[in-house]
């Protein structure tokens, strides 16, 4: 093989591996989960039901939440769906995004088309598919009974003491033929895809109590040897060195 074909296949094989690092992880790489470390992200119950209520998709049974306790989610694996342990009152159960969404109301309504919940999947393209599935769930037409008024916008939002570059959500359902109507606000981080807003509110049938949560992100805790964003630097850092090896070594032949 010569000269310039050894180099140019070494570029090549540099930039591919940049780009499965990044490009085959849908989630971003701080809530990743790693062989020796933890990964947990917790929000803040800034206003929680007033009565317990049923969280049947995750199989947890009824809970109940205090006002100004933590939510946390600790990540276990992630298999097309981010799957881990929820904490939330005196819930602990091992479970599934997309159940805790149906569970928490944080999408439209439930089995709709936006069921984003705790955790979304970055990048462009994804963000793009998230909100054409937002508009589709609200769509006024036959069959929709969640159909409703679905508004999105980008900007910067101020959680906490940090500023995000984020995604939100606001959705009004119509008027429904009994009860109150859902309500919901959902912000999501365009970096992390995690979770940093949420006010939702949901009417579940005669007889029950009227549902309230709204929850704010605090932050991601790691406990193990590298956090995931080290590790990414790591990876990059030793790509750039090769490429740069292959530069000199073509320069000095």
């Amino acid at each position: 093989m010569k000269k310039k074909e050894i180099f140019a296949f070494t570029i090549l094989i540099a930039v591919l591996s940049m780009n499965m690092i990044v490009g085959s992880m849908a989630y971003a790489l701080d809530i990743q989960p790693a062989e020796d470390r933890t990964t947990v992200v917790n929000w803040q119950v800034t206003q929680a039901p007033q009565t317990a209520f049923n969280m049947y998709f995750t199989g947890a049974g009824y809970c109940l939440i205090e006002a100004d306790s933590t939510l946390s989610f600790t990540v276990g694996d992630i298999n097309g769906d981010v799957e881990g342990l929820l904490n939330i009152g005196n819930v602990s159960i091992l479970t599934n995004d997309t159940d805790v969404s149906r569970d928490l109301v944080l999408g439209v309504g439930i089995f709709s088309a936006f069921e984003p919940g705790l955790f979304v999947e970055t990048g462009t393209s994804n963000f793009n598919d998230l909100n054409t599935s937002a508009y589709t769930s609200a769509e006024r037409v036959s069959g929709n009974w969640m159909n409703g008024t679905m508004t999105s916008s980008y900007g910067n939002v101020t959680i906490g003491d940090s500023e995000f570059e984020a995604i939100t959500f606001d959705y009004e359902q119509d008027t429904p033929f009994a009860g109150d109507p859902q309500r919901t606000r959902l912000i999501y981080d365009i970096n992390t895809g995690v979770l940093l807003y949420a006010n939702t509110s949901y009417w579940f049938g005669a007889g029950s109590e009227p549902y309230w949560l709204e929850i704010e992100f605090r932050d991601i805790t790691y406990s193990g040897p590298f956090p995931p964003m080290t590790l990414y630097y790591i990876a990059i850092a030793c790509i750039i060195v090769v490429i740069l090896i292959a530069i000199v070594v073509r320069q000095r032949k």
